[in-house]
């Protein structure tokens, strides 16, 4: 569920009075694409691949938090005067910023926080994988491989995502642990297959911005645009049939695109949505694409369905 400020109240905005129907899926559930065949849509429609982003480390974390205070301490000695003056200049000058921009740095400080705290999870990784070796011990070869061709689809569609998601996509995992597992993919016999059914699920954070495509006589002139930190998890089995991912909606902030404000003011949603409802449905899209990769066709639907989960 989103956060009390992110949106999932249930207050009634004038703005969202217009019903917005949801899109509805063809019979059949939707068309299954390919990893091959997502990649050339993204291309078809105008996406860019840039170079590969960096999943970082747990030092990399560190280092850059160290270097990042470092900064901000020389900054405070350099640059800030008195509070109190430090008060008047910013009152003299009335500086605001547009409250969609604001909305969207406070998703990233969010998505900075929750990657470093499970950097800092990292040193638990080893009971847990301990107890995962333990549980599969009685496993059968057969049980063993299906799980292993089970994190080969799931580091398919993860590449495939960072490609797609260059600038929204935050891993919540250690590069070094997805080298160490492809390793063990790569490799033969039954130990190596306990290795990789033991590895910790993979978890990761998409920053959206979803703009409200609707006409201004539709919003009361207002230019809708919402924020979106959404959380996925693919649990060990994904993606077999009946294994959907994890979808979880950490914060999500819906401003006016209009709106400018002063940092001293605090940042409402000018629109609440019926967060249940919406992941129920994002969810059940994706249980529709299994057993093929379904996270880029779950939020494609959320982006153009946001805005009819409106209270």
């Amino acid at each position: 569920m989103a956060k009390a400020m992110g949106g999932g109240g249930g207050s009634y905005s004038q703005s969202t009075s217009k019903h917005v129907p949801v899109a509805k899926s063809k019979p059949g559930g939707p068309k299954k694409l390919s990893h091959k065949e997502l990649l050339m849509k993204w291309t078809r429609d105008g996406g860019k691949f840039g170079p590969p982003r960096k999943v970082w480390t747990k030092a990399d974390i560190d280092r850059a938090r160290n270097s990042k205070n470092a900064a901000d301490d020389d900054a405070n000695r350099v640059d800030r005067p008195d509070a109190g003056v430090a008060g008047e200049d910013e009152e003299e000058t009335g500086h605001t910023y547009k409250a969609s921009q604001i909305a969207h740095v406070r998703m990233a400080e969010l998505a900075e926080e929750m990657q470093t705290k499970a950097m800092q999870a990292l040193d638990d990784v080893s009971e847990s994988q301990a107890d995962g070796l333990e549980s599969y011990a009685a496993a059968s070869p057969e049980e063993l491989q299906t799980l292993a061709d089970c994190y080969r689809s799931k580091l398919d569609e993860l590449e495939m995502i960072e490609a797609m998601f260059v600038d929204e996509f935050c891993p919540l995992y250690d590069s070094a642990g997805v080298e160490e597992l492809r390793t063990s993919l790569e490799a033969d016999g039954a130990e190596a297959l306990r290795s990789v059914a033991a590895h910790p699920r993979f978890e990761f954070l998409l920053q959206m911005t979803v703009p409200d495509q609707r006409t201004p006589d539709e919003t009361n002139g207002k230019q809708l645009v919402a924020s979106i930190l959404l959380h996925v998890a693919f649990p060990p089995m994904y993606p077999t049939p009946d294994t959907p991912p994890e979808l979880r909606i950490e914060d999500i902030m819906i401003t006016d695109a209009l709106e400018e404000m002063s940092l001293d003011k605090v940042l409402w949603p000018v629109v609440h949505l019926d967060m249940e409802k919406l992941i129920a449905e994002m969810s059940q899209r994706a249980a529709e694409c299994l057993p093929g990769p379904c996270v880029y066709e779950a939020v494609t639907w959320m982006s153009e369905n946001t805005y009819s989960f409106a209270l």
